[in-house]
């Protein structure tokens, strides 16, 4: 180790190339052109947070293969975000209080937790929840199948976003496990709550009382036990439910031999849903600082929607997921409220067009099927 305590860009690169290890942190292959990659470097005692924020995300910027590189160590569960080869990562880091990482760790043992500060554990639960998820599914290969098709199906219909309020990939893999239907006030547990005991607070209402007020619960697994969907709304819970029994009645009409699955995988029409929208307008003076302004407003999305709940004359706050860009400058932002016909003026006209057609030809199979089912 150096002798200032700090590593510096040698001792880096030997221990990282050597001693830490990459887990995927969804540990199932589920790529797609729509999904992102969640993984967790495992360091050693000797690699810091601020070397891996600092010296490793220098490294990673001189990459070739990487693009719009940036640090969020803001957030509840820090990590380096990356696009490596055209391909979106979320890089999470956990330091163990361990001279080495052998290339057979198993991150399940719970004492590994032991003196972690918070924001280690939160970056370690992730990939102990996905290891304890593998392990109580009874039939892994129908597990995966199950899970790509509902990650996709989610993606299409925009309710896949836990920073925006919605499920997240690892609540949607918990659901695809549980595989039971059950009432909404009911939370989601895979397994019995375990009897360890680290310091660390765990999901329980009966004991901490944030957890009461959790509209839809899905716990994970792994010690300490926690509520992957926390950051649930009334708006997203509502447009979550539509959105499942819509589904439902695509798949029963797949099942009856009515439809094909192509329709299951439509997107929904957004911008020709309401007539009225709030568009929030971030712009910056130079791209990277754009990916870093744009990164941190997202983030606060949500409490501008558990704002506009409190409204009594709104009754639904329903949030695009996906980033739409235009050509702007100066580091700002700006919400502007305008009706669906000023659209125009800040989304592409094509989506717009795409958005429309797609409007049209749902409202005439709805007729279609309103007169089959009058004859």
């Amino acid at each position: 180790m150096c002798p200032s305590r700090r590593t510096c860009r040698k001792c880096w690169q030997r221990s990282s190339a050597e001693r830490s290890t990459l887990l995927g942190r969804t540990g199932w292959p589920l790529t797609t052109i729509l999904t992102n990659i969640d993984a967790l470097c495992v360091a050693p005692r000797n690699i810091e947070r601020q070397d891996y924020f600092g010296s490793f995300l220098e490294l990673l910027e001189k990459q070739p293969e990487v693009t719009e590189c940036r640090a969020v160590e803001e957030m509840l569960v820090p990590d380096v975000k990356m696009n490596f080869d055209g391909i979106k990562i979320d890089l999470l880091f956990a330091r163990l209080a361990l001279k080495e990482i052998p290339d057979n760790f198993d991150l399940r043992e719970d004492m590994l937790l032991k003196n972690l500060d918070p924001k280690l554990m939160r970056s370690l639960n992730g990939c102990r929840a996905t290891d304890e998820i593998l392990r109580l599914v009874p039939n892994i290969d129908n597990f995966r199948l199950a899970l790509r098709s509902t990650k996709l199906w989610a993606k299409k219909h925009g309710i896949y976003s836990t920073s925006l309020g919605y499920f997240g990939g690892v609540s949607w893999a918990m659901l695809v496990a549980r595989t039971c239907q059950l009432p909404n006030v009911v939370p989601v547990f895979l397994k019995r709550p375990d009897t360890v005991n680290l310091g660390f607070q765990v999901w329980d209402p009966r004991v901490n009382v944030q957890g009461r007020f959790d509209l839809m619960p899905i716990i994970t697994p792994a010690y300490p036990q926690q509520n992957s969907t926390f950051h649930v709304s009334s708006s997203t819970r509502k447009i979550m439910l539509n959105e499942f029994n819509r589904g439902m009645q695509i798949t029963d009409e797949i099942m009856l031999g009515k439809a094909g699955w192509d329709k299951l995988f439509e997107a929904p029409s957004f911008f020709f849903k309401y007539r009225y929208f709030i568009v929030l307008l971030v712009t910056s003076n130079n791209t990277d600082d754009l990916l870093e302004w744009c990164g941190l407003v997202e983030s606060k999305i949500r409490y501008l929607i558990q704002n506009l709940e409190r409204i009594l004359h709104i009754n639904l706050a329903h949030v695009h997921i996906k980033v739409l860009e235009t050509t702007r400058d100066g580091m700002k932002t700006e919400a502007r409220h305008v009706r669906r016909k000023q659209l125009n003026q800040y989304l592409d006209p094509n989506l717009l067009k795409r958005e429309r057609k797609n409007q049209r030809l749902l409202r005439r199979r709805k007729c279609a099927n309103d007169l089959l089912r009058r004859n």
